[in-house]
């Protein structure tokens, strides 16, 4: 199944909090993000420039409490599960540019559906304020950070990796909690106040990818990483996770090659270059589309030599087309198949009824980020404290209470839960897959399970 909807309405920029909560019953609409997500439950929409939006998610008081989650989270009723209250919400997400089309949509989707299923499950509204990253645009962050700071907002949901770190500054400056559920190698390098990595950090999976290398194609050696030349703690990252790895892991460093950005679409000079190198596999940090462009243009290369990839959503293996079947992937992934706990089974009916086609992971942390957002407020009402306000009662809800639910890896009426490391700030022993691409309608298949460090390794 493909996603089709495209494009944001064009609707007037820049209203403040206040100005929300006076005009259209707080679902004042203020640029493309509207758009987008009118596009998450439509397939069509119109097109415009703007970068910015709110949506309200309300229930009435009767139907609050009486969804089939309310039981299976056991969460309370009433005031204490902040029924009746109003939390702002800020989100920064890819919202235009290259890589819109592959993640954009899948944020907005993932948290739109949360909201909805948080209040239906008796828990508080959110006044969700979107706001455009441009997919790794720094020269948007001043302006969409400064306008989550006049709207007194507690919590973000961010991606790009806190794009490109240029976010971090801001958070302790507007006492804002920052989850990212984009995050990258550059994450794992700084301890940022107020921000925490709400999934595994690319380049983390490296030692299980090395050990599947190993057991299934014992004659590779040589490897080299294929990364993209970004901010310098990034890159750092990246070297340090990927092509330390690799020579941890016993195995050769080919060398590295790099990539300019996330736009770049012609792979000439950078197969060159692989072709130089000969090496037998290739680790790439390249994601969405991107990624799928550089395997076919590689597989009409004629070099041999295994790819690796951090990353996979449909637009992969639609850019990749019937080479998709020659690229591998790792990472947290997924499976909307495996529908083994009663909330996968939930959510990916919800998911696919609200939206006409199946959840991708990236959706689904998103997703999952929101209920982590419900958990917190009901610890910060537990506390004492305000919920609405932001504060270091966010921070301090996080640091009490690291545990968080997860749609990933119950079984039955058993909930899936991740832990958030308070040393690192991301979460700890989450697993990951090493998955074949595949040509569309299929999905992925999983060859092997591991944990972020390389341990617990299982073929399937």
């Amino acid at each position: 199944m493909t996603i089709t909807d495209r494009g944001p309405d064009d609707v007037t920029p820049g209203l403040t909090r206040r100005h929300l909560m006076k005009s259209a019953g707080a679902l004042a609409l203020a640029g493309s993000a509207a758009g987008v997500l009118a596009a998450c439950g439509s397939s069509s929409s119109s097109s415009s420039s703007s970068s910015s939006s709110s949506t309200t998610a309300t229930t009435t008081p009767s139907a609050a409490g009486n969804s089939p989650l309310s039981k299976l989270l056991g969460t309370p009723s009433g005031e204490a599960a902040g029924q009746g209250l109003t939390v702002t919400l800020g989100g920064a997400g890819a919202l235009s540019g290259a890589a819109a089309s592959a993640y954009g949509k899948d944020f907005l989707r993932g948290i739109k559906l949360a909201m909805r299923h948080i209040s239906e499950a008796g828990g508080p509204s959110f006044n969700f304020q979107p706001r455009d990253n441009g997919g790794g645009d720094t020269s948007k962050t001043p302006g969409y950070m400064r306008e989550f700071g006049a709207e007194h907002t507690p919590v973000l949901l961010t991606s790009f990796a806190a794009n490109s770190q240029s976010e971090n500054p801001f958070y302790e400056q507007f006492e804002i909690l920052a989850l990212d559920g984009g995050a990258s190698a550059a994450a794992a390098l700084a301890s940022v106040p107020w921000y925490y990595v709400m999934t595994t950090v690319t380049g983390l999976q490296t030692p299980g990818v090395i050990e599947y290398i190993k057991s299934e194609t014992p004659e590779v050696k040589r490897v080299t990483s294929f990364l993209q030349d970004t901010d310098a703690k990034t890159i750092e990252g990246y070297r340090k996770f990927i092509t330390g790895a690799v020579e941890e892991g016993g195995l050769e460093s080919a060398g590295e090659v790099l990539f300019s950005d996330y736009t770049q679409t012609d792979f000439s000079a950078q197969i060159s270059e692989l072709r130089s190198q000969n090496p037998q596999a290739i680790l790439v940090t390249m994601f969405g589309a991107q990624v799928g462009t550089f395997v076919k243009q590689f597989a009409a290369s004629g070099i041999e030599a295994d790819i690796y990839g951090y990353d996979w959503v449909p637009d992969t293996s639609t850019a990749a087309g019937s080479a998709a079947t020659s690229f591998n992937f790792t990472g947290v992934y997924f499976d909307p198949e495996r529908k083994e706990s009663a909330w996968e089974k939930y959510y990916v009916e919800q998911y696919e009824e609200e939206f006409g086609t199946y959840p991708t992971t990236y959706s689904t942390i998103y997703y999952e980020n929101t209920f982590h957002v419900w958990q917190l407020v009901m610890q910060i009402i537990k506390a004492g404290a305000d919920p609405t306000e932001p504060g270091e009662h966010w921070v301090k809800a996080v640091e009490e209470h690291p545990e968080f639910w997860a749609v990933r890896g119950g079984k039955g009426s058993n909930l899936g839960s991740v832990k958030m490391d308070l040393k690192t700030q991301a979460f700890e022993h989450q697993e990951n897959v090493l998955a074949t691409g595949t040509v569309l309608p299929k999905l992925p298949e999983v060859r092997a399970t591991f944990d972020i460090d390389g341990s617990n390794f299982q073929k399937v």
